[in-house]
């Protein structure tokens, strides 16, 4: 198999037919043609189906590509990098969130990050822990910030800290003028729930069982930032993480929750990779910022950050 070999095959999923591809590989629409076909031979399956003039991926060719893509990520950054002089070549950052911490956490690092230094490229991506960690072991990502615990021995919890979860509620809720909600407030209300696979989700049902507490499990969602919009449209109550419903404060009303639920959140890395400027740039703004939160606890930095 040949690198041209995947870069044609990608035109052609873009553009969808051989002809558009051929303009922008510039040559022509027979040979485009022979390196898809020569490729299909060398894999042993169709990667392509044809629907009304269009090339189609078959569900075996999807699966394929989606290697493919992988594989030409990594050779267009072999490529930029070999376009650079060894002087000017642009620093880069590649950081993988779980959702709602990218949503929260991550735009008021990344603008510090970005006026610290002009000609960083900072690419994002967002996963759920089992992806997060792979994206990290395989070092197709430099930092995450994850809510904890991380279980990976060759993953490095660089910072971490923890803050109590809030009761969100519509605007005119029958409980709006208390200032602190009890998990008995909540008996019979209609809750927008985590997606059931979360831990988070597992946490809150186990508060409520605990404590002998039912609601009506009307809505979930595996976004909590969809779970806020819910909430500020009047279809229920729920809990989640108070840095995130600050952002819906104008929406929602936002009160302390008991008896308190505590997650931790940190700042991973791949232990081969924290060397680093912008990883070491970016941990040190991550703990600028948990140390700024007004509700953290259990701050675990390292003398080393502190210092810069």
């Amino acid at each position: 198999m040949r690198i041209r070999q995947f870069e044609a095959l990608r035109l052609v999923v873009i553009h969808g037919t051989t002809k558009e591809a051929s303009i922008y590989l510039g040559m022509g629409q027979s040979a485009v043609s022979r390196l898809v076909s020569d490729l299909e031979r060398e894999v042993g399956f169709s990667i392509f189906d044809r629907k009304q003039g269009r090339l189609v991926l078959t569900p075996e060719g999807r699966l394929f590509y989606a290697e493919v893509a992988k594989v030409l990520v990594r050779f267009d950054r072999i490529k930029q990098r070999s376009d650079s002089s060894n002087s000017n070549i642009t620093p880069e950052l590649k950081i993988i969130s779980m959702p709602a911490l990218a949503f929260g956490f991550l735009p008021p690092i990344i603008e510090h990050l970005v006026q610290a230094n002009e000609d960083l490229l900072l690419s994002v991506q967002t996963g759920n822990r089992t992806s997060i960690e792979d994206q990290l072991i395989n070092a197709n990502r430099d930092v995450a910030i994850v809510t904890l615990p991380i279980e990976n021995e060759t993953l490095e919890i660089e910072t971490q800290f923890s803050m109590d979860c809030v009761c969100i509620l519509p605007k005119s809720h029958r409980l709006a003028a208390k200032p602190l909600i009890e998990v008995e407030d909540l008996a019979d209300e209609p809750f927008i729930s985590k997606a059931p696979e979360s831990i988070f989700r597992y946490r809150i049902d186990e508060l409520f069982s605990r404590h002998g507490i039912q609601r009506s499990l009307r809505l979930e969602s595996q976004s909590t930032v969809n779970v806020c919009h819910m909430v500020a449209s009047g279809l229920g109550v729920s809990i989640v993480h108070g840095f995130l419903a600050s952002y819906f404060s104008d929406s929602l009303l936002i009160k302390p929750f008991r008896p308190a639920i505590s997650v931790g959140y940190g700042i991973v890395t791949n232990s081969a990779i924290t060397n680093r400027q912008p990883v070491t740039d970016f941990i040190a703004s991550a703990v600028s910022l948990f140390a700024s939160l007004d509700n953290s606890s259990g701050l675990d930095n390292r003398p080393a950050l502190l210092a810069q």
